[in-house]
């Protein structure tokens, strides 16, 4: 995948992590956002191999992009 050329080797819960993240979420808060859906959400978070703090952060840049409170 182009985004995450050259993090091939970055360790579980670094920059990649956030870059996959970040894609997830804006697809997911733009499917949301386009089907009229009052929220949107994610199992992410739930992984012991995640960061809870990362995922939110991503999720939460998605929600203001796209109106979410």
């Amino acid at each position: 995948m182009a985004r995450t050329k050259g993090m091939e080797f970055d360790p579980e819960r670094g920059r990649r992590c956030s870059v996959c993240f970040d894609m997830r979420m804006e697809v997911t808060a733009q499917y949301a956002h386009d089907h009229n859906f009052d929220c949107f959400t994610t199992t992410n978070a739930t992984s012991r191999w995640k960061d809870t703090q990362q995922v939110n952060k991503s999720g939460l840049q998605a929600a203001a992009k796209f109106g979410f409170r």
